[in-house]
């Protein structure tokens, strides 16, 4: 199965990015396929 995390926590070492990390490591030892996007370093404007 492919999964995508999209991260969007502007911490880099926060408790959501670890969280995020951590659920990629698990999921990937499950034999999942895991993308992890941190969105708050894209640059993302409005219409």
């Amino acid at each position: 199965m492919k999964v995508l995390i999209l991260q969007g926590s502007p911490r880099a070492n926060g408790n959501t990015a670890w969280m995020a990390e951590e659920y990629k490591k698990a999921a990937e030892t499950a034999g999942h396929e895991v993308t992890l996007v941190n969105v708050s370093k894209k640059k993302i404007a409005g219409c």
